[in-house]
């Protein structure tokens, strides 16, 4: 079974099904035709999946226009379907029947085929290529496929001549491209309509395949560019036909048989109608059949329309009584067709009286009015009529300020053309419109943000300026410039009034009210001059105090001034030769202020002054205030050698001093010493003893000009020289009893703990000397903490290589020592040497983790080593020491002594061999 196709689907199943819906019933009609299935199928799985694929694409075309509603009543039946088509006897019984009713139908839809192609065959001896589209348009109605009547062709004899005519599109496809020209007219309000595809694209019936191509690229291009609309739809559907038939190979030949097809398929009635009347179709009424065929507009000529009437005649069977050939005319402006004696730009409609026809503007060739392109240099002619009209309308409402109503008759010239072919003067146009309505719009926004923020007089002349430029742009609220101008308007006057009463009243009343207008209306410029105008009252009851360490206060009555009024706050301090000088410490809306900045020991004196908009009153003063402040900050910095000591040293005229002591608990007393530093907020102490605890007392002298001077509390801080830890550098590891012992010579003071990392990358954990953290480095992945010691510690862990990092913690840090690197590992367990004579065997059991071993031996005495030169010696595996059950030594000769070692091996590198570890297992033999 063949992968479902949706676009497939659509054409042989929604298609048939939209003509006939009875063929839906599940239980009359084709069950099998409405899942696209073969009724010999058996296969429940792929039926099943043949069920789910179909319901899906029902459930995606609910969107479509065109089919939405057929397959919503498809959806409503499934169950009724999938009990038929799931079910093996009802399937069969299913299957049965509309096999037996297709056959019925395809016996029906060939009987008339084959009765013409009989007639046919008995008076030309065959069917004659010119019969051939007669016959597929018969086989069309009778709801034969092109497949289907190609293969009834086939089984006829098609007698040689001429090339037979192109075949037509799908009557089905006709219909959508015939439906979607008159509706894409209808939006757009085109009156003469798009009668072809042709006069869709602007160009001549008879144009190349690269000259469609190349319009049909022009307007894709511009499609991208236009409003989503229902025009936008339509455009790009008839694009897609003319990409995907008319630009295929036969695509012309086949569009202009589907034209004649199409008219065949309208006067068919008339036809058949005049051979049931009068037996045969009369001249004159031949005549009208031409002339009703030219009034379509689909560019059929009177010739092409002549051979129209006689194809449908024919295959109605009835006779033409011809008469002397005439050539129509369609008119432009009634549409009615007409004779034509003579071609000229005079020659008018004998209905209507309008020209017939017309000079091209491109190449002045007189042009029937009705037509859409000019046949000898494809102009179109419409197009570009409609399109300079609209133009010509856009610059007339941009002169006049209506820049929607511009862009809207713009947009309409510019949809009817190719984006290749749109004037330079509709660009500007367009262009100039665009740019009018940002500007609108960001002008309603600013408008909208002005009224909302009380800024009445800046809207009201934004809305006046959009009532020049852009009369026909609505705002928010739907209103209009000219009507925002009369809205606002009314208000603006109503505030002016207002200050002019104002203005009249006594200044307390007179502020009061101008303040109140401004809180509502902050740009209303009148109201703000005349409240400078007025006199400001300043704050009253201003006093300084000091605040502790940090400076001076100062607050104040607020002015009983109306309105929104700040405060401007300035210190007074002496300055030379009895001058003031005067600092703004702040602007502030507040009514009190802490001033960190003050300095200590002079006199001070704080002036407030109110301020509101451009005025301002006069100053109100504090009574005078000396400050006595004290360094902040201390701390002491103590090195090896020297206490630094650092402190915020206050402003002012103050004099920091140091006073230094001996702590309760130093174990040195000092004799105490006052110290007055060289630079400003620090001191370096290089003079202290070692081991002394120092208390430093930092603290700030003020002169006075009669009596001592004022010392303040200060600041204290207590300190001695730091005692960083000494590093180990001795440090050793050896493996005592079965037990790796790591010693080292114990520092003067503070603790030592040992920290391991083992295998072959292991490394030193810092530099010998270098300060580390404990806390930190125990957290480190593949870090063991070993222990804590006076000189030893035992590592229960070793194994393999591992490298020991000590590290030296006391008081002041922790620093690391020299690190060593040991290879750690058990000694062989139950070393048993049998004496066989000429050989003797040694047996033994590997430690945890070991599978190799080195075997020593000589006759002297116990080996010095894993490495003893004097010694003989091999190694031997787990496994080699298992299947031979021991490893043999040959005897000494002569019967003498034996002394074996046994030595564990590791590897501490995987790209070297394993190394002996110096823990030797020994046993002697004959001694």
């Amino acid at each position: 079974m063949d992968a479902f196709d949706g676009n497939a689907y659509r054409k042989r199943v929604l298609a048939t099904l939209d003509k006939d819906f009875a063929a839906a019933d599940p239980g009359s009609g084709d069950v099998f035709l409405v899942f696209d299935l073969d009724p010999a199928v058996t296969d429940a799985a792929a039926i099943r999946s043949r069920v789910d694929d179909v319901v899906a694409f029902w459930n995606r075309e609910l969107s479509s226009p065109k089919y939405k509603g057929l397959v919503a009543q498809l959806s409503r039946r499934r169950e009724d379907y999938t009990a038929v088509l799931l079910d093996p006897t009802s399937r069969r019984a299913a299957a049965d029947r509309v096999r037996a009713q297709r056959a019925a139908a395809d016996t029906a839809r060939y009987t008339d085929l084959d009765r013409l192609a009989g007639q046919l065959a008995g008076r030309f001896g065959g069917i004659p290529p010119d019969r051939v589209p007669t016959l597929r348009a018969l086989a069309t109605r009778r709801g034969l496929s092109a497949g289907d009547f190609a293969a009834w062709l086939g089984r006829h004899r098609v007698l040689a001549g001429a090339t037979a005519p192109a075949e037509p599109w799908d009557a089905a496809v006709r219909r959508q491209i015939r439906d979607q020209l008159d509706e894409l007219a209808r939006t757009e309000d085109r009156g003469d309509g798009y009668p072809t595809l042709w006069a869709f694209l602007g160009v001549v019936p008879n144009a190349s395949r690269e000259q469609v191509q190349a319009r049909h690229a022009e307007l894709v291009a511009g499609l991208g560019a236009s409003r989503h609309n229902r025009a936008k739809t339509l455009r790009g559907d008839l694009l897609g036909h003319v990409k995907t038939r008319l630009l295929a190979e036969d695509g012309a030949a086949r569009y202009a048989a589907s034209l004649r097809a199409d008219a065949r398929d309208r006067i068919e009635p008339d036809v058949t109608e005049q051979a049931v009347v009068a037996g045969e179709v009369s001249a004159a009424d031949y005549e009208a059949l031409v002339a009703r065929i030219v009034g379509f507009g689909w560019g059929l000529d009177s010739d092409a329309a002549r051979a129209v009437v006689r194809e449908t005649a024919s295959g109605v069977g009835v006779s033409l009584a011809v008469a002397p050939a005439v050539d129509y005319v369609l008119c432009g402006a009634c549409r009615t067709p007409q004779p034509a004696a003579a071609r000229t730009l005079e020659t008018r409609c004998r209905y209507c009286g309008e020209p017939l026809f017309t000079a091209c503007p491109a190449c002045g060739e007189a042009v029937e009015t009705a037509a859409s392109v000019c046949p000898r240099c494809g102009e179109s002619l419409q197009a570009v009529r409609a399109a300079l009209a609209l133009t010509r309308t856009a610059e007339e409402h941009l002169t006049a300020g209506r820049p929607a109503a511009a862009r809207e008759a713009g947009m309409q010239a510019r949809d009817g053309l190719a984006a290749s072919r749109v004037p330079a003067a509709l660009s500007r146009v367009l262009a100039r419109a665009d740019a009018a309505l940002v500007s609108a719009g960001a002008e309603w926004a600013a408008l909208a943000d002005d009224e909302s923020a009380g800024r009445l007089f800046g809207a009201y002349d934004r809305a006046l300026r959009l009532a020049r430029s852009a009369a026909d742009v609505p705002g928010g609220a739907g209103l209009l410039p000219e009507q925002e101008v009369v809205r606002l308007g009314d208000r603006r006057a109503g505030v002016l009034a207002e200050v002019d009463a104002a203005r009249r009243l006594a200044p307390p009343a007179a502020e009061a009210a101008l303040c109140a207008i401004l809180d509502r209306v902050p740009d209303a410029a009148e109201a703000a001059v005349a409240l400078e105008r007025l006199p400001l009252a300043p704050p009253v009851d201003v006093t300084a105090s000091a605040e502790g360490e940090q400076g001076a206060l100062i607050s104040w009555l607020r002015s009983p001034a109306r309105g929104v009024v700040g405060y401007r706050v300035q210190r007074v301090t002496p300055g030379p030769g009895g001058s003031l000088d005067r600092a703004t410490v702040a602007r502030t809306s507040t009514t009190s202020l802490h001033d960190a900045g003050a300095p200590g020991g002079v006199s001070l004196v704080y002036e407030v002054t109110a301020v509101a908009g451009r005025r301002a009153s006069e100053a109100a003063a504090s009574d005078p205030l000396v400050l006595y402040r004290d360094v902040a900050a201390l701390v002491a910095d103590p090195s090896e050698t020297s206490i630094a000591l650092r402190w915020a040293a206050p402003p002012g005229n103050g004099r920091v001093v140091i006073g230094r002591t001996s702590a309760a608990d130093s174990p040195l007393r000092l004799t105490p010493r006052r110290i007055v530093p060289a630079e400003h907020g620090r001191h370096v102490d290089a003079d202290v003893p070692g081991g002394a605890v120092v208390v430093y007392r930092v603290s700030v002298e003020y002169a006075r000009v009669a009596g001592p001077p004022v010392v303040t509390a200060g600041r204290s801080v207590t300190s001695r020289l730091r005692r960083p830890p000494r590093p180990v550098r001795d440090l050793f590891a050896a493996i005592r009893q079965g037990r790796t012992v790591v010693s080292f010579t114990p520092p003067a003071e503070g603790e030592v703990q040992v920290f391991a990392t083992a295998g072959p990358a292991a490394r030193p954990l810092a530099q010998p000397g270098e300060s580390v953290d404990v806390t930190g480095l125990a957290a480190r992945p593949g870090v063991r903490k070993v222990g804590t010691g006076q000189r030893r510690v035992i590592d229960q862990h070793a194994a393999g290589r591992v490298v020991y990092t000590p590290v030296t913690v006391g008081a002041d840090g922790a620093v690391a020592g020299e690190a060593v690197e040991h290879v750690a590992a058990n000694p062989v367990r139950n070393l048993v040497a049998r004496d066989e004579g000429a050989q003797i065997v040694l047996t033994f059991a590997m430690p945890p983790g070991v599978t190799e071993a080195f075997v020593r031996w000589r006759e002297d005495g116990y080996p010095q080593g894993p490495d003893d030169p004097a010694a003989s010696g091999a190694k031997v595996t787990n496994t080699k020491l298992e299947i031979a059950g021991g490893f043999a030594i040959p005897a000494p000769p002569g019967g003498g002594p034996l002394y074996v070692a046994v030595y564990p091996a590791v590897r501490v590198d995987p790209s070297r061999p394993v190394v002996a570890v110096p823990v030797a297992a020994l046993v002697a033999v004959r001694g």
